[in-house]
């Protein structure tokens, strides 16, 4: 059963980390660029 979460694991990784790039990298860029 624990190889179930650890495929679990790195899936819901590998989906924070996609959704980090799509969205709040963006939004971070944005607010620097506001800054200046």
């Amino acid at each position: 059963l624990s190889w179930v979460l650890g495929i679990t694991g790195v899936a819901i990784s590998a989906v924070a980390a996609g959704v980090y790039l799509v969205d709040v990298r963006p939004k971070l860029l944005e607010i620097q660029g506001k800054s200046r």
